[in-house]
């Protein structure tokens, strides 16, 4: 059978059928399997990614606890909106508990730097029980667009991150109130939300300040770009690539964040 046909067959059902119905049937059928494969594949993926986000949390926020580290409640909010199942929460949760004391989780936070696409610098976290495996497929990967691993640290400053959606609210609100909090260094804003930037060691008491006032849509550590290190002017031709390459990054299973110093102009 002509490929080409079979295609618009599939396509554009009976108007181009060269088919019998049963192979119709059948086709459809296997539409259907390979979607649902890919959805299956995808959930599976944003399960682990979560999971992993969860346990770098508790790790990092001082407490497994969600009640005692904001931080952690924010992100299992995230995910039960995002229908990651209870049990993987929890099994994360618990994985951070225990990896104190359990010699046999070797689960360890790494973070590469490299430049990309168009020059643009990269900071890329991720949790393994393989440094050397996820090193190479990192590598292999910033290769695969004509990029390095590179130092490229020194161009980011770390930072809290919290963001309010704007509801009711405005930049000068928020600034009034939060501008003088101890451990805040910035107030921006979007189209759709005003970002507070702390001291990364101060997120968590900044946020239980804010959160008296405002509703907290989202927040975590991030990198930001230093003053003058941002990369804003790319062709077309060179978005695309790099695009591609974020997405290719965030389908590697060990990571979890990917930052870079491209700023849209």
């Amino acid at each position: 059978m002509n490929s080409k046909l079979s295609l618009l067959s599939i396509r554009f059902g009976r108007k181009f059928s060269t088919t019998t119905p049963i192979f119709a049937g059948h086709a459809k059928w296997q539409n259907i399997k390979h979607r649902k494969e890919r959805q299956d594949a995808s959930r599976s993926a944003q399960n682990t990614k979560m999971a992993h986000k969860i346990y770098i949390a508790a790790k990092e926020g001082g407490s497994p606890d969600p009640l005692k580290n904001f931080r952690l409640a924010m992100i299992i909010e995230s995910a039960t909106r995002a229908s990651v199942p209870k049990k993987v929460i929890e099994a994360a949760v618990s994985r951070a508990e225990k990896s104190s004391t359990n010699p046999a989780d070797n689960a360890l936070s790494m973070t590469y730097e490299g430049m990309g696409p168009g020059g643009v610098a990269f900071v890329v976290e991720a949790l393994t029980d393989n440094k050397n495996r996820t090193a190479q497929q990192i590598r292999a990967m910033f290769q695969k667009y004509k990029g390095s691993l590179s130092p490229t640290l020194y161009m980011f400053d770390r930072k809290g991150w919290i963001e309010l959606p704007k509801e009711n609210i405005t930049f000068d609100n928020v600034f009034d109130t939060c501008a003088d909090t101890e451990g805040v260094d910035d107030i921006d804003e979007d189209e759709t939300t005003i970002n507070i930037y702390t001291d990364p060691t101060m997120l968590n008491s900044v946020a239980t300040d804010v959160k008296k006032y405002y509703k907290i849509s989202n927040m975590g550590l991030t990198y930001l770009p230093k003053s003058g290190q941002e990369t804003q002017m790319l062709s077309s031709e060179t978005l695309g690539k790099l695009e591609n390459f974020i997405i290719d990054l965030e389908e590697l299973d060990d990571i979890s964040e990917i930052y870079s110093n491209y700023v849209r102009s």
